[in-house]
């Protein structure tokens, strides 16, 4: 067996001494002194040694044959003899030798040898030492390794181990020879079986003896028993136990002394039931068997007794027994300590005030008092399955686990936290836990401890705190909403701030989804309820407007006799009309308080839950009564406000009747006026275009051959000059005074422009025909684009570049557009009205501008470009794009005004754009900018009816739309829409 060297750091002595303990091989571990530090069970089995304790005994001391140089080979030589043999002490000395050796550092080891065993046997050994080593590296002791080997013959069990042994036994021979060879030979077998038979009756004498010191010194008593029970022999340590000297015990019967002895519970040990009786009767062994036995002082003797039977060879009843026992008094003291120590611990544990419990790292419980499982209405039992996770409220679990996590970090010591149990019954209740840790010596978690007390009481006497102050703060609350409605009537005779007041004051006050206030209008052909103020949730739809009285269900005339109608849940009430009436409005619970006006009006103050139903208490319809009582007061005076102000609106009303009325006919004299003007005018204009028609067709028509005239006498007179190249003089001075080669080239140059003068005064005549229209004051289909041209043409003049500013520009942007069904003359007027209106803006910005001197005195040059644009379309196609800012429109944009579908393209109106780039108005200016007699020109420039009689042409003459968008320092920009076709 070979063994290495050994460390003294050994990690874990425990698992050490085990693996060494249960080593199937004899071994032991000694120290430099030679005393045992650790033994194998096989070590105490060979040696005899398994009642003994071994450590820090010396190894000369458990083997004193060693010491006493005492041993005995075989089973031939006795005591005396072998007292200084010099084999024992021969191998005292080798084995010291092989001792030391080892200390030293070198191994030793035998295949076969003798060992001295502690009942002075020698046994043949395969055996091995090795030094082990502390953690210094020094040696520490030694560890011994043994094999016991099979016996041999006599001769071979004591074999002299050296020349001096065989001298020895030479000698002892030669002295016992005399007579012949033959007798020597018969001598020395009658002397050997005589040796023999010595030394066996010395050995056995020898072994009764160490076997009854070894009994002797037993500190476990022990008394041998015959086959019939009766106890022969003892050793000291029982007469010590039992309280009996040997005189008295030998001869007395095992149920003598055994007599009244009691189980571990109390109850009598029957004698038949008594281990060494059992073990004679049956052969069966027994161990650790406990059993008190009373002393004459009446205290009892705690034992644990092992029982053995003996048999004879070949034989399976016993003739005697064995019955080894220790006194466990002090034991059974210590365990009934340690169980009154675990008593008090469970009792204090269990009947504790407050709930305790264990539970593992992972959070399941493995010990819980009963005080806890009252808190949590659960067993004991039923706890043990569940984890502290499983009892705990969710919404509380998240910081209770971060409380766990630090605690299993060693970042905190325990911690406190108010918490929510879920009882078995689903209910919750409040605790306030106080946890820490449970380490075990290495320092690993082992188990939380936890001490729990039931705070719910308190936590309810805190809630009804709160109930209470929360109380307080509404009745205060009430007071003031009833002072704040007080107030609103002294401050306000509006009836619709009152009620809108009214029921948003109350929703906040209450805490209600929705409150609403009704009227009852039973006067239409159908009575219904009028919802006309609501203050709800923003995620409740609105329910104001109309309800039919027959919606409402029986339940209302309840309310019309003007009493409460309370309905905690909906569920509950019996008529089925007005429980589906309250549901479609979404609603679980109602609180309804009616009343009546002075003039005999009935409204209802209407409270209702969404969520879920609600009980209304009295306090709640108590503070209705009082808001119903304020509200009455409000009503009535809102009435009396109402009919002072009906009768002065009536009054007001007739005064704004007749003033409109003076109004209209004002505006309508002056628009006849304006009319019979522009009759006139038209009449004249066309009279006077129609005057100079007649001349400027014979001036245009006989331009015509004149030009051909001129032409003939001008070749004639070219034909005379190449003929008389040297005509008489009188006619040379003549030719030369009139200049007649510049009369002849200027004379077609003087046509042309003689042509363009005459078709200039023709399209002039035109455009007065076509603006008059005189010949077409009905409504018919006309192009849009000749009216808007003949208006140019006869403001032709303004557009013309003058000294002092530049020409105005007019950028057209026509529209493919159809004939549209209009009045020419009129339309015609609204274009006059608003091209004239954008020049005169553009003029007056022109005044404005700085000039600029160039080299030419005569002219001026300017930053500032006047335009017009003139822009024409069809609504949904042809679609503008305002340049204006938003801010600016009076209207909305045409695009805005009708959707842009391609439906649209045909719906068949279209629109007028005239803008300028002029000084633009304020909004201030462009509200009243159709108003009749409004202008902001001088005295003396305008009437201020340009536009108003503009407006009424397009919307009431043609049905269509004239709007302005404008800002300033942005320009104007006037907008027609009228249909296609006239209806």
């Amino acid at each position: 067996m070979q063994l290495g060297n050994l460390s003294a750091d050994v990690a874990n002595l425990e698992i050490f001494s085990a693996f060494v303990e249960h080593t199937p091989a004899a071994v032991a571990m000694l120290d430099r002194d030679m005393r045992y530090l650790l033994t194998s069970r096989r070590w105490l089995t060979d040696y005899a040694l398994d009642n003994q304790n071994l450590i820090g005994r010396s190894h000369y001391e458990v083997f004193p044959l060693f010491q006493e140089k005492q041993a005995r080979v075989g089973e031939q030589e006795n005591i005396t003899q072998l007292s200084h043999h010099p084999i024992t002490a021969y191998s005292l000395k080798r084995w010291q030798k092989i001792y030391a050796l080892c200390l030293a550092g070198q191994p030793q080891r035998g295949d076969s040898d003798y060992f001295i065993k502690p009942d002075g046997f020698w046994q043949r050994v395969k055996w091995e030492l090795q030094p082990w080593y502390t953690k210094t590296g020094e040696i520490g002791g030694i560890m011994m390794f043994t094999e016991f080997q099979e016996h041999r013959s006599l001769t071979e069990e004591s074999p002299p181990d050296s020349e001096e042994d065989y001298r020895w036994l030479r000698e002892k021979a030669s002295e016992a020879i005399w007579g012949t060879a033959s007798l020597t030979k018969t001598i020395e077998q009658l002397q050997q079986e005589s040796v023999e038979r010595r030394q066996a009756q010395a050995l056995q004498k020898e072994s009764e003896e160490r076997y009854r010191s070894l009994v002797a010194a037993m500190a476990e008593g022990i008394i041998l028993l015959d086959a019939n029970g009766i106890v022969y022999t003892c050793n000291s340590a029982a007469e010590s136990i039992l309280g009996l000297t040997a005189e008295q015990l030998i001869g007395l019967s095992c149920l003598d002394f055994f007599r009244s002895a009691v189980k571990e519970d109390g109850k009598l040990f029957p004698p038949e039931e008594y281990p060494i009786h059992v073990t004679l009767r049956t052969g069966q062994s027994f161990t650790d068997v406990i059993m008190g036995i009373p002393q004459t002082d009446g205290i009892l003797t705690w034992l644990s007794i092992n029982s053995q039977p003996l048999f004879h060879p070949n034989e399976t009843k016993p003739y005697a027994a064995v019955a080894s026992f220790i006194d466990i008094s002090k034991r059974k003291q210590v365990e009934a300590e340690l169980r009154e120590s675990e008593e008090r611990f469970r009792t204090t544990f269990d009947q504790a005030a407050v709930g305790i419990n264990h539970s593992e790292p992972d959070g399941r419980f493995v010990r819980v008092n009963q005080k806890f499982c009252n808190i949590m209405g659960y067993s004991r039992e039923e706890l043990l399955e569940r984890t502290f996770q499983d009892i705990t409220y969710p919404d509380d679990l998240l910081i209770d686990m971060e409380n766990v996590r630090s605690l299993l970090a060693d970042e905190i010591p325990t911690y406190t936290l108010e918490k929510r149990y879920i009882r078995k019954d689903g209910q919750l209740i409040w605790v306030q836990i106080t946890a820490s840790l449970v380490r075990t010596p290495q320092g690993e978690p082992k188990y939380f401890l936890s001490v729990v007390q039931d705070i719910n009481l308190r936590k309810a006497a805190e809630s009804a705190l709160r109930d209470s102050e929360a109380q307080l703060r509404e009745l205060f609350a009430r007071e003031a909403l009833l002072n704040r409605l007080s107030n609103q009537i002294r401050n306000s005779l509006e009836l619709n701030t009152i009620l809108e007041t009214t029921v948003q004051e109350i929703r906040q006050i209450l805490n209600v989804d929705r409150c609403q206030f009704a009227w009852y209008c039973p006067y239409e052909a159908e009575a219904y309820w009028e919802v006309v103020k609501e203050a709800r949730n923003p995620d409740l739809p609105d329910r104001r407007g109309c309800y039919p009285a027959e919606v409402v269900g029986q339940l209302a005339e309840q309310i019309l006799n003007l009493e409460v109608l309370q309905v905690d849940d909906i569920e509950t009430v019996s008529d089925p009309i007005f429980q589906q009436f309250v549901r479609s409005l979404g609603s679980s619970s109602v609180l309804v308080l009616p009343m009546q006006t002075p003039s005999g009006t009935i409204g209802v103050i209407s409270c209702s839950q969404s969520r879920e139903p609600r009980p209304w208490t009295d306090s709640e319809v108590e503070l209705l009564q009082s808001v119903k009582d304020q509200l009455l007061i409000a009503i009535k005076q809102a009435d009396l406000y109402a009919a002072s102000r009906m009768a002065t609106q009536k009054a007001q009303e007739q005064a704004t009747k007749l003033e409109q009325a003076l109004r209209e006919l004002q505006r309508t004299q002056t628009q006849l006026i304006q009319s019979e003007k522009m009759s006139s005018l038209g009449q004249l204009v066309a009279g006077v275009a129609h005057e100079i028609n007649n001349p400027v067709n014979f001036i245009y028509g006989n331009l015509i051959y004149a030009q051909e005239y001129f032409q003939d006498i001008l070749g004639l007179l070219q034909l005379y000059r190449t003929t008389y190249t040297k005509p008489p003089a009188v006619i040379q001075e003549r030719i030369d005074a009139i200049d007649l080669d510049f009369l002849v080239s200027d004379l077609s140059q003087l046509q042309n422009s003689m042509k363009v003068g005459a078709e200039r005064i023709r399209e002039i005549v035109r455009s007065l025909r076509t603006f008059s229209r005189v010949d077409e004051s009905d409504n018919k289909q006309v192009d849009i684009h000749t009216g808007i041209e003949s208006t140019l043409m006869i403001l032709h003049s303004r557009l013309k570049a003058k000294p002092g500013h530049p020409a105005i520009s007019v950028i057209k942007e026509y529209g493919d557009l159809p004939s549209v069904e209009c009045y020419p003359g009129q339309l015609n007027q609204v274009f006059m009205n608003l091209i004239s209106n954008a020049l005169d803006a553009l003029e007056e910005k022109m005044k404005c501008e700085p000039l600029e001197i160039t080299t030419n005195p005569s002219e001026t040059v300017t930053n500032f470009s006047p335009t017009i644009t003139i822009n024409t379309g069809i609504i949904g196609r042809d679609n503008p794009t305002i340049s204006l800012t938003p801010h600016a429109l009076l209207e909305p944009t045409i695009g805005e005004c009708l959707p842009k579908k391609e439906s649209d393209v045909e719906a068949s109106h279209i629109f007028i754009r005239i803008a300028d780039n002029g000084a633009g108005m304020t909004q201030k200016t462009q509200q009243q900018l159709f108003e009749p007699f409004f202008t902001t020109k001088p005295v003396g420039k305008g009437t201020g009816l340009g536009l108003a009689i503009s407006y009424q042409i397009i919307v009431e003459k043609h049905g269509g739309k004239l709007w302005c968008h404008s800002a300033p320092g942005q320009g104007t920009e006037f907008v027609v829409e009228i249909p296609i076709h006239h209806h």
